[in-house]
C-alpha cells in the first residue's frame, strides 16, 4: 500500500469543506451588520404626527408673517387715502353697467343683492321741494325752506369698502369650487376696481398697488386650494381639515404639492427636517431596499424631492449597494452549503457522508458516480493538491482497491489472496483509470501508475500459471486451497510489491519477474499490457 492515510484524508476534505462553507456564512454575516449599520443612517427618527405637525407650524407662522405685512401695506394706503374723494355714485353705476351686460340668470343667481343695495344707497338722490316753514313774506307769499343737496362726492373709503365686500364673495365661491358664481363676481369686482383706481390720488394707488400685490401673494400661495391652503384650512368648529400624520405623504407624493409647500418654508429647519424624515419614511414604506432596481424606481418617482436632499440620497444609495453586497454573499453562502455540505448530492458531499471507517466505501462511490474524473477533481480541488494530501487520497484508493480485489477466502496460511483478474480489470476500467489519472497526475507518478497497471496484468499471467499446475478435485486454484498459494501472491507481498514500484525502489521488470516466477516457477516472461474496459 502507498505511503498515507486515507481516513487523514477524508478528514482533510472535510474540514476544508466546513471551512469553505465557514468563510462563506463569515462573510454573510458581515455583510448583515454592515447593512445594518447602513439602514440605521437612513431610518427615519420622528413620527408621522410630529412631521405633520412641524411642517404646520411652519406654514402658519408664515401665513401670520406675511398676513401682517399686507396688512400694514393697507394701514399705509388707508392713511394715504384719507382725503380721497369719489363721485358718490359712480360705484353703483359702475356695477350697475357690469350686472347689464350679464346674463338674466346671471344677474338673478350671482350678482349679490346686498352689496348691490348699499352702492345704490351711497348714490345722490333728487333733491327733495322745499318745505313750507308756516311764515310768510311781506307779499304774503309762503316761506319755503330748501332742502340740503345730497353730496356729490363720498370718501373713497366707502368704495373701498364695497369692493372688499365683493372679494370676500369671490374667496367663497372659488373656495367651494363654485366657479360660474366666482367669474361673475370677478367681473364686477375688476369694474368697480377701475372705478376707484381712477378716483385715487397718485400717492395713494401708488400704496394701494403696494398692499394687493402683497395680499395677491398671500392668496396665491395660502388661499388657491393648493396643499399649503388645505394644510392650513379649518373646519367650521375650527379643527384642521387634514389630520397631521397625513401633512409628510401629500407634501413628498406629487412634484406640484412639494413644490408648492417648499418654495414657502423649504428654507426653514423644521420643516427641512421634517420633509427629509418623510423621504426616508417613504423609501421604507416602498420598500426600495428590496434590491437595486426597487431603489432606482425610487429614485425615479421622486426624483423632485431627493435631488433637494443630497445627503438622503447618498445614504439610500449606501444601504442599497449594502443589501446588494449581502444578497451576493447570501447567495454565495447557500451556493457553498449547498455544494460541500456533509450529505449532499454532490461529489464532495457524497464523499463527507462516510465517516473514518468508511473511507473505502468513500472513494468507491467517486468511481463508481457518473462523472468520476470531475468528481475526484472537485474534492482534490477542495481539500488542496498537496503532496500529502495526495498521498493520502491514494491511500484512500487503495483502500478500496483492496477490498475489491482481493479473494474473499484466505489461504490456508490466512494470508489474503490477490485476485489477479479482478485487479486487472479493477486497472484497466475506464472509470477507475479517470480517478487514477487525477491522483498521479505528475510525469513520476503517470509512470508509476502505468507500471501498477501492467504489474495487474502481470498477476493474471501468474493465476495461470497456478492453475496450470496439476488440478486438485476442482481443478480451480487448488494450491491456494490447500495453502500453497506461494508468498509472492497474498495481499501483504503483492501490496509491498506494488508500493516499491509505487515508490521508485523496484523497477517494472523485477516486480513482473517476481509475480512470474510465483505463478509458474520459472523465470520471467515477457507480456503486453491487457486493453482498458470499461
Amino acid at each position: 500500500m502507498p505511503d498515507g492515510d486515507g481516513a487523514t484524508f477524508l478528514s482533510s476534505v472535510r474540514n476544508a469543506a466546513n471551512d469553505a462553507i465557514d468563510t462563506a456564512q463569515t462573510a454573510a454575516r458581515t455583510a448583515r451588520g454592515r447593512l445594518d449599520e447602513a439602514l440605521d443612517i437612513v431610518r427615519p427618527r420622528m413620527q408621522p404626527v410630529d412631521r405633520g405637525q412641524q411642517i404646520r407650524d411652519d406654514l402658519g407662522a408664515l401665513f401670520e408673517d406675511r398676513s401682517a405685512e399686507y396688512r400694514r401695506a393697507y394701514d399705509a394706503r388707508d392713511a394715504a387715502m384719507a382725503g380721497d374723494r369719489i363721485e358718490a355714485g359712480a360705484p353703483h353705476e359702475a356695477l350697475q353697467k357690469k350686472a347689464a351686460e350679464l346674463t338674466t340668470y346671471e344677474r338673478e343667481a350671482y350678482v349679490p343683492a346686498d352689496i348691490m343695495d348699499s352702492a345704490r344707497k351711497l348714490a345722490p338722490e333728487t333733491a327733495s321741494a322745499p318745505q313750507e316753514t308756516g311764515l310768510v313774506d311781506m307779499f304774503g307769499a309762503p316761506i319755503l325752506r330748501p332742502q340740503d343737496a345730497p353730496p356729490t362726492e363720498i370718501p373713497l373709503s366707502e368704495a373701498l369698502a364695497l369692493r372688499h365686500g365683493l372679494t370676500t364673495r369671490q374667496r367663497e365661491a372659488l373656495a367651494a369650487g363654485r366657479a360660474p358664481e366666482h367669474r361673475t363676481l370677478s367681473q364686477l369686482s375688476d369694474e368697480l376696481r377701475s372705478t376707484i383706481d381712477d378716483a385715487m390720488s397718485p400717492e395713494t394707488r401708488a400704496l394701494d398697488a403696494q398692499a394687493r400685490e402683497l395680499r395677491r401673494g398671500v392668496a396665491a400661495d395660502f388661499e388657491d386650494g393648493n396643499l399649503p391652503s388645505r394644510i392650513l384650512g379649518t373646519t367650521a368648529r375650527g379643527r384642521d381639515r387634514l389630520p397631521a400624520e397625513t401633512i409628510g405623504p401629500r407634501v413628498t407624493g406629487g412634484e406640484t404639492p412639494y413644490r408648492d409647500t417648499m418654495r414657502l418654508v423649504g428654507d426653514r429647519e423644521g420643516t427641512r427636517a421634517a420633509v427629509r424624515d418623510q423621504i426616508l419614511a417613504d423609501a421604507q414604506n416602498a420598500g426600495a431596499m428590496r434590491n437595486q432596481d426597487s431603489l432606482n424606481r425610487f429614485f425615479a418617482d421622486r426624483a423632485y424631492a431627493v435631488g433637494d436632499f443630497p445627503d438622503v440620497r447618498a445614504g439610500l444609495e449606501a444601504a442599497g449597494a449594502s443589501k446588494t453586497a449581502l444578497d451576493q454573499a447570501e447567495d454565495f453562502a447557500r451556493v457553498q452549503k449547498a455544494r460541500y455540505g456533509q450529505g449532499t448530492n454532490t461529489p464532495v458531499g457524497k464523499f463527507t457522508r462516510h465517516d473514518d471507517t468508511g473511507v473505502a466505501d468513500a472513494m468507491r462511490g467517486v468511481w463508481k458516480s457518473a462523472r468520476p474524473g470531475d468528481d475526484i477533481k472537485e474534492i482534490l480541488d477542495t481539500a488542496g493538491r498537496s503532496p500529502e494530501n495526495l498521498r493520502n487520497a491514494r491511500a484512500a484508493f487503495f483502500e478500496d482497491l483492496a477490498r475489491t480485489t482481493t479473494n474473499s477466502a484466505h489461504d490456508a496460511a490466512g494470508n489474503t489472496v490477490w485476485n489477479g483478474r479482478v485487479l486487472d480489470g479493477f486497472l484497466t476500467n475506464k472509470k477507475v483509470q479517470s480517478v487514477m489519472d487525477e491522483l498521479w497526475s505528475g510525469p513520476k507518478q503517470r509512470e508509476h501508475l502505468e507500471q501498477l497497471r501492467e504489474i495487474g496484468a502481470a498477476l493474471i499471467d501468474s493465476e495461470s500459471a497456478l492453475r496450470a499446475k496439476p488440478p486438485a478435485s476442482s481443478g480451480t486454484a487448488s494450491i491456494s486451497l490447500q495453502g500453497k498459494t506461494d508468498p509472492a501472491l497474498t495481499a501483504t507481498s503483492v501490496a509491498s510489491t506494488l508500493r516499491s514500484v509505487s515508490r521508485g525502489q523496484i523497477s517494472k521488470p523485477i516486480a513482473e519477474s517476481i509475480f512470474s516466477r510465483a505463478g509458474s516457477g520459472a523465470g520471467p516472461r515477457r507480456f503486453k499490457p491487457r486493453q482498458s474496459t470499461s
